[in-house]
């Protein structure tokens, strides 16, 4: 029977011994005050290794040095494979990158507990009178069948693959990333469009979808789309009606979108709720909240997409939904809750009558595609 020299005791052992990184033959009785590497597997004394608590593991000096860096908020020492460099060059680690936001507008990531949970200190304070009641500001097209002369804005949710470089998107809005979008080897994030119309908001959906799709970024279940339309120029009695007829044709806007939206906390039915709750309540499918802020009503409920002729579609609708109900008094028949899967075919024409009997083919069109790609209705 073979036998070994312990390199820490000197003792003579039969048994299997245990191999160092070094090379020292280690006895069992010896073995106890050495431990593997997490990173390497290379066994070393006990003393040699360093916890990291970011990850609950210990880790040898060797790797240490080649594989994790200290992050520069919270100076926590993690692996450097789960870092995030900010725009303004900083390298945080995972933690620390979800537990932030990308200031909508100068686009420097920010820590939640700093402040807020949209924009950092500096640009609220700076452009709080941009983002006033009565005026989005914004790039104005050439009115257009689809996109008339109302300003909207667009938020798309998506995947972006790691390793990749960053969209430049900045002529359009700006790029923040986003802790409710997730999935395999990528980041959440979103873009928020600058409020655009007309020809302007068709060149913007144009470029940005291009330049996503390009970029290999995806939409899986947990994106959404928001569209913000400016309603600004409306009275209070004309802002109450467009909230009286979203919840009595509501299920058919959750019908035009993907039946996991139905079930998304983020973009909740608003049929039934009264107006003082939804003036404080964001995650609903009509966010009419966001007047406060931006002078807009966002219609939340969209599932994620970046396809531009889809985006188009429901942004349109949107729009053009908006300024037919402001002037309409009466609302169509009350069809109910969405999450109570009303039979929607004898109200559909109505639907279409009430709100689009005088917009353009293309926009009752795009309408009755969506109705029979998500819920089987046919007009």
């Amino acid at each position: 029977m073979h036998e070994h020299s312990c390199g820490r005791c000197d003792a003579l052992f039969s048994e299997t011994p245990v191999t160092t990184a070094r090379g020292n033959t280690i006895c069992p009785a010896c073995s106890v005050h050495y431990t593997s590497c997490h990173e390497c597997d290379g066994v070393f004394r006990n003393v040699d290794l360093a916890h990291i608590s970011s990850v609950d593991e210990l880790v040898c000096n060797r790797c240490i040095r080649l594989h994790y860096t200290y992050c520069d908020w919270c100076s926590t020492l993690a692996p450097q494979r789960d870092f995030v460099t900010t725009p303004s060059g900083s390298s945080i680690c995972d933690a620390c990158y979800s537990n932030s936001y990308t200031c909508d507008e100068c686009g420097n990531m920010v820590h939640c507990d700093d402040y807020g949970d949209e924009m950092c200190r500096n640009c609220e304070q700076e452009h709080r009178s941009i983002y006033k009641r009565g005026s989005m500001g914004g790039l104005r097209g050439t009115p257009t069948e689809k996109f008339p002369d109302r300003l909207i804005g667009v938020e798309i949710e998506y995947l972006h693959p790691r390793g990749e470089g960053a969209v430049d998107l900045r002529d359009w809005g700006t790029i923040k990333q986003d802790g409710s979008v997730y999935g395999d080897d990528c980041f959440g994030a979103e873009f928020a469009s600058r409020p655009v119309s007309g020809t302007e908001a068709e060149h913007m959906l144009d470029v940005v979808t291009t330049k996503l799709n390009n970029a290999g970024c995806d939409v899986n279940s947990s994106c959404g789309l928001h569209i913000h339309v400016d309603v600004g120029d409306l009275t209070s009695t004309e802002r109450r009606r467009v909230i009286q007829h979203w919840k009595h044709s509501e299920a058919f806007w959750f019908g035009m979108v993907d039946y996991t939206r139905r079930e998304n906390d983020f973009c909740n039915p608003i049929n039934g709720c009264d107006n003082e709750y939804l003036e404080d309540s964001r995650y609903n499918a009509l966010n009419v909240s966001a007047y406060g802020k931006h002078g807009t009503f966002e219609l939340r409920l969209h599932h994620g997409t970046l396809d531009k002729n889809e985006i188009s579609a429901f942004a349109s609708a949107a729009v053009h939904f908006i300024e037919a109900a402001r002037h309409i008094e009466e609302p169509m028949t009350n069809v109910g809750n969405t999450r109570n899967e009303p039979s929607l075919t004898p109200y559909a024409q109505e639907f279409l009558d009430t709100y689009f009997s005088g917009a353009p083919p293309i926009i009752s069109d795009g309408i009755k595609q969506k109705l029979r790609t998500f819920s089987h209705i046919t007009l």
